[in-house]
């Protein structure tokens, strides 16, 4: 008898898997790869929050088969991803690779040295007047910004902007648009009015992509890659009702694990994706009783 069943049809579809413990999690995705393996040499392309826990499940996997708990044996052919890395991959299958580059100019690693270069030439403007306190010391105003300060600054509002694209993505279409506010909501029909000392935000992220513009002339001022992962998502969406087979670029199977949290943009992409993929969401439930006991006894 085989260990593990042949290579099977992969089915697309939605699963979610929940417990309150990520252990009995990892039995189950266990057992479901054991009953549904891929091609030999497919990588699985596993979702994670963080590099701890992409190692604590691969270490999990690659538990000996014998073993109280067995895993797989062996852990191999894992395609760790961070979410925002997956959306990039899934934009660019839909939306084709001549459309989306393989890397975002507005992705966090780059954008610090962008804020590193533009930040000292606004900072003397002045709604940015919040910024120029904290970068140039009082004590030698004329000596230019510390150099520490800039950087921590930068890197802070880097993770800032790159929260902003997941979680506020309707914020900096409505900035980009030139509005120093707030997109209209059901409150507030009309927006609503930043604080005075809040102006540098849309400000300096109109000076980012006004840069990037000029650096990158083939992203066009109202391109979808000048929009971020904003724009980018909206265009995904529209260009996913249009396909029809398995678009090239995305794997037969994705799983989610160890999300504390999934935003809605990377909940769409997964929904929309699974259409083609079988996206497994394995899902930690948290609950102070035993599972066990909150059943009702009917049911047992």
């Amino acid at each position: 008898m085989p260990l593990t069943a042949p290579p099977s049809t992969i089915t697309p579809g939605f699963l979610l898997l929940q417990s309150n413990r990520l252990e009995v999690l990892r039995l189950l995705l266990i057992d479901w790869l054991k009953t549904n393996p891929l091609a030999p040499l497919e990588n699985e392309t596993v979702l994670v929050q963080s590099n701890g826990m992409a190692q604590w499940l691969k270490l999990g996997l690659a538990t000996d088969r014998k073993a109280s708990g067995g895993g797989l044996g062996i852990a191999s052919g894992l395609e760790m991803l961070l979410p925002a890395r997956l959306q990039w991959q899934c934009y660019r299958a839909i939306l084709g690779v001549h459309a989306v580059p393989k890397d975002s100019p507005l992705d966090k690693d780059p954008l610090v040295w962008r804020l590193m270069r533009l930040l000292p030439d606004l900072l003397n403007e002045p709604d940015f007047s919040p910024l120029h306190h904290y970068v140039l010391p009082n004590d030698q105003p004329d000596n230019g910004p510390d150099e520490r300060r800039l950087y921590q600054l930068a890197l802070r509002l880097a993770d800032q902007f790159d929260q902003y694209q997941v979680y506020r993505a309707d914020w900096l279409l409505y900035w980009q648009q030139g509005h120093n506010a707030l997109p209209p909501s059901e409150p507030s029909p009309g927006g609503t009015a930043l604080d005075p000392e809040q102006l540098w935000q849309p400000k300096l992220w109109r000076a980012i992509t006004a840069d990037i513009q000029a650096q990158q002339p083939e992203h066009g001022e109202n391109s979808d890659v000048m929009l971020g992962r904003a724009g980018l998502h909206q265009a995904f969406l529209q260009a996913a009702n249009q396909h029809q087979n398995h678009p090239k670029g995305l794997p037969r199977r994705i799983i989610v694990f160890g999300l504390s949290s999934i935003a809605p943009q990377i909940l769409d992409v997964l929904a929309t994706i699974a259409h083609w993929t079988q996206v497994i969401v394995c899902l930690q439930n948290p609950c102070q009783h035993y599972w066990g006991d909150i059943i009702d006894g009917h049911q047992l």
